[in-house]
């Protein structure tokens, strides 16, 4: 449980969403622009008891109407130590407003499909190990330091539910899959400034679950549990 904690909180977060127009002097939230957006985003750490460094990254691209709807995919990958490897990917929607001058809103919906390598199923080839789709809420609001640099605090909730797949486990046998769900709250800080024609935002924000029901495997084999929802790194970058 820790590690599925740990890797949920780096590599789980929702996205704060993608492109935005250049805004009045006085205006901190982004406003969307209609058309393409692109995001990419990397994050990592280190887990006890053997789990080792955690490296990953996502990305996302799109494009978004002039309602403020946006339609893209999704794309999440990680490293565990040397013995697991994760890629997760679907398509995604989402929903920005800015409230007011300082505070934005964004929903989202997403679907996902896990892909796993490791020593969980003793594979070296990726294989399918199960699928999920989440939706979120979060409200971001933006404070001025001056010279083009803002903190960005972000609040939510976030849910879904996933199904994981049977997987015919050499020298063990049949390991069944099932029907699982989560939900919890997202809660962040970010340093955010433009630059090399597009912004960065730097810093945690976290996907913490609260509730959990069903299957409950490792982080290993439940890539999808980390790609489940558009997410970000400690580092995003989008343009």
């Amino acid at each position: 449980m820790r590690r599925l904690l740990l890797a949920t909180a780096l590599l789980a977060a929702p996205l704060v969403s993608a492109q935005v127009a250049a805004p009045a002097t006085d205006a901190l939230a982004p406003s969307p622009d209609s058309g393409l957006y692109s995001e990419v985003g990397i994050g990592g750490g280190y887990g006890g008891s053997g789990v080792g460094a955690i490296v990953g990254g996502s990305a996302a691209v799109g494009y978004r109407l002039p309602s403020g709807l946006a339609v893209g995919g999704h794309l999440t990958g990680y490293q565990i130590g040397d013995d697991h490897t994760g890629l997760a990917f679907g398509p995604e929607v989402r929903l920005s407003r800015p409230l007011d001058a300082r505070t934005s809103v964004d929903l989202y919906a997403s679907g996902t499909i896990g892909l796993y390598s490791g020593t969980a199923f003793e594979t070296s080839g990726l294989r399918a190990t199960g699928i999920g789709a989440a939706i979120g809420a979060t409200a971001t609001r933006r404070f001025d330091l001056g010279g083009g640099v803002r903190i960005a605090t972000t609040g939510g909730l976030a849910g879904g539910v996933s199904r994981a797949f049977d997987q015919e486990v050499p020298g063990v046998g049949l390991r069944e899959g099932g029907a699982g769900a989560y939900a919890g709250v997202v809660v962040g800080a970010q340093v955010e400034f433009k630059a090399l024609g597009g912004r960065f935002a730097i810093g945690p924000v976290l996907e913490i679950p609260v509730v959990s029901t069903g299957v409950r495997s490792s982080i290993g084999t439940q890539p999808y549990r980390a790609g489940g929802g558009p997410t970000r790194g400690f580092i995003t970058f989008t343009f």
